[in-house]
C-alpha cells in the first residue's frame, strides 16, 4: 500500500498526551473544535450556547527539554473545524506514540 505525499498548509507538533487531554477537556464544552493557525501560534476554540466558549492557545516554544517543545510550521494560515468525538477516537491510540 502506497500513501501519496502531499503538502500541508499548517503542521502542529505537540505531545500526544497533551493533545488528548485538550480534546477531552474541550469536548466537555462543545461537540466540535475550530483550529486556527497563525505564525508561531495555534488556537483551539470551542463554543456552546448554554455554557459559553473556551479556547486554548499554544505557541512555538523552546523548552528546556526537546520533549516539552511545541512546533508550528505554517505555509498558509488556516481555520478548520473538526468534530471532537472523532478526535477523541483518534486519541485512543495516543499511548502508542509520543507526538501527534
Amino acid at each position: 500500500m502506497v500513501i501519496p505525499s502531499f503538502n500541508l498548509d499548517s503542521v502542529i507538533d505537540l505531545k500526544s498526551r497533551e493533545f488528548s487531554g485538550m480534546c477531552k477537556e474541550l469536548n466537555n464544552i462543545s461537540e466540535s473544535v475550530i483550529i486556527k493557525t497563525e505564525p508561531d501560534k495555534a488556537y483551539f476554540h470551542v463554543k456552546n450556547d448554554k455554557i459559553g466558549e473556551g479556547h486554548i492557545m499554544i505557541r512555538n516554544s523552546e523548552g528546556m527539554f526537546k520533549e516539552e517543545r511545541y512546533r508550528i510550521q505554517l505555509q498558509n494560515m488556516c481555520i478548520l473545524e473538526f468534530p471532537l468525538n472523532y478526535l477523541n477516537m483518534f486519541n485512543k491510540a495516543a499511548p502508542l506514540c509520543d507526538k501527534v
